[in-house]
């Protein structure tokens, strides 16, 4: 599916996908928000993982204008969060305040929204938020299972986002648009990781790799320059798999 507008998208889906009665009941929340304003939003956000279930979508990746976006990582309940949420004006602060007022399933809606909202910087702020939890599902929420991390995170900021997707042994697959954001501070702070790691006596990530094929310079350079022979060879095993 490839639509301009996220609210068709998510349209499109419901009634695609869906059984009448949850078909329904979107066309009634979407009438209470319109009648009762984002308000409405405080009470009956919460309520959205018991209404609709938490099953998952299973509807693919989709495209719309500006990103992409995996919504079989998403449940019913997530795609009627965001479906609301893009009606509510950006910058008002509204989002937000949902985020830090919400429990952890109100965090997810809230989070799995964001690859269809305009990169504002509320949007980061909650994205960074999310980074920063120990709550791997909020993480994965807010910055994986899309392209919104590639296409509105400044290089320092994608950076964190690989390196804990390589702590928490997440496939790149889940970080659309990897591909166009490799850099040499990235190769090195992974053979940092893989250094950590080996020391550990664990394996290093698997994309690790991947990653740095896209910018080896830094990594060619400290090969060269390196007096350490234990990381010097570390150095050039991971080379040799680029």
């Amino acid at each position: 599916m490839n639509l301009s507008d996220p609210r068709k998208v998510i349209e499109g889906v419901f009634v695609g996908a869906f059984e009448p009665r949850v078909v329904d009941l979107r066309g009634a929340y979407l009438d209470r928000l319109d009648t009762e304003g984002p308000g409405f939003l405080e009470v009956h956000l919460a309520g959205l993982p018991r209404k609709v279930g938490r099953g998952l979508v299973q509807a693919g990746v989709t495209t719309f204008a500006g990103g992409i976006v995996d919504l079989s990582a998403w449940r019913v309940c997530d795609l009627l969060a965001a479906d609301l949420l893009l009606r509510v004006p950006e910058g008002g602060g509204l989002v937000e305040q949902l985020y830090f007022q919400g429990d952890a399933e109100e965090r997810r809606m809230i989070l799995r929204s964001l690859p269809f909202r305009a990169p504002s910087p509320e949007v980061l702020r909650l994205m960074e938020e999310a980074h920063r939890t120990n709550d791997e599902v909020i993480f994965e929420s807010g910055n994986l299972d899309s392209d919104l991390a590639a296409r509105a995170l400044d290089a320092a900021a994608f950076n964190r986002v690989v390196l804990k997707c390589a702590f928490l042994e997440e496939p790149k697959e889940r970080l659309f648009g990897w591909e166009g954001r490799g850099n040499d501070a990235l190769s090195m702070m992974l053979f940092d990781f893989v250094c950590e790691r080996e020391a550990a006596g664990r394996p290093a990530w698997p994309d690790t790799a991947a990653l740095c094929r896209l910018a080896p310079q830094s990594l060619r350079h400290r090969a060269k320059e390196e007096g350490d022979p234990a990381l010097r060879a570390s150095l050039q095993r991971l080379l040799d798999a680029i």
